[in-house]
């Protein structure tokens, strides 16, 4: 089935069977009063909104591949604008909140410019922030105060100040994924360690020569993440980006043919996944800072 394209906050409350919005571009739904949307199971819904969603953990089973969360008091996701959102309804309605606003509640405001910086929008479902009893009473009380400001108030100020709430929002998740990224260095460990095989098994079935250096997008796929968790991850575990990380291996490995045959450096430049030897020249110069012939010798 196709998905239900929502296009503002009143068409959504309508279908949810929910009370009349306060606001035309915010909203936030207790997903415990939305019995409606049983009759969307395993649907998608999307729309012009970002959404922030948090569940109660203690509803669900939540894991991390085959281990469980460390922090499962809460689990915390976010959608930006054009993405789906899958219905998937338990038996037992799930305790928790979902805040939707329209991007153009934000538009040429700071927090617009600074949406790049927030690159959990494009996490994976299962990347999820889980957060423990104390981040999450934090995280709430800023909602509870956005929900104030649209409810409650409406004067010259209530715009702006939704807006910065929305900013302390965004700033506290930043935060706590950070803190969720250390407190799980062995997995980050893990990730490491399956970068080094794929780059590994990469180069030995002789792709890099076929299709060329890989992706952060191609491999975050593989390993099965989405390519801002994945860069966020290894950004926060090694200090350096993924594609940093490919480069370094791909260095490497020019040394090695470098100093360990006598292949032409055309040769070495092709085999390497680069079409022209100069560009691989001025790729080798600018990480070791000499050039192949000046490495050799």
């Amino acid at each position: 089935m196709e998905d239900i394209k929502i296009k503002s906050i009143e068409q959504l409350h309508e279908l949810l069977d929910y009370v009349k919005p306060c606001h035309p571009l915010i909203t936030i739904i207790d997903l415990t009063k939305i019995e409606a949307l049983l009759e969307y199971n395993h649907r998608s819904i999307s729309g012009e909104f970002y959404t922030i969603t948090l569940k109660d953990g203690r509803n669900c089973e939540l894991r991390y591949g085959r281990k469980h969360y460390d922090f499962s008091e809460g689990s915390m996701s976010f959608t930006a604008p054009g993405q789906s959102i899958a219905v998937e309804v338990a038996e037992d309605l799930t305790e928790g909140w979902m805040l939707l606003f329209h991007s153009d509640l934000i538009r040429n405001s700071i927090v617009s410019q600074r949406m790049p910086e927030y690159t959990f929008f494009s996490y994976k479902i299962n990347e999820a922030l889980h957060l423990s009893d104390r981040e999450k009473h934090i995280i709430t009380s800023v909602v509870m105060n956005i929900q104030e400001e649209y409810e409650q108030t409406d004067d010259s100020y209530s715009h702006e100040l939704i807006i910065t709430y929305i900013e302390m929002l965004l700033g506290y998740a930043k935060r706590f994924y950070g803190r969720q990224f250390i407190t799980r260095k062995m997995v980050c460990k893990d990730v490491m360690s399956l970068l080094d095989s794929f780059l590994e098994q990469y180069y030995k079935a002789g792709k890099y020569e076929s299709e060329g250096i890989p992706s952060v997008k191609l491999i975050a796929k593989e390993l099965g993440y989405s390519s801002n968790y994945f860069g966020d991850l290894m950004k926060k575990e090694t200090g350096a980006n993924a594609k940093d990380h490919i480069h370094r291996f791909t260095i490497e490995k020019a040394k090695d043919m470098l100093l360990g045959t006598n292949a032409p450096i055309s040769e070495i430049s092709f085999r390497l996944g680069f079409e022209y030897a100069a560009n691989f020249s001025k790729f080798f110069k600018k990480k070791v800072g000499v050039s192949p012939t000046e490495y050799r010798k």
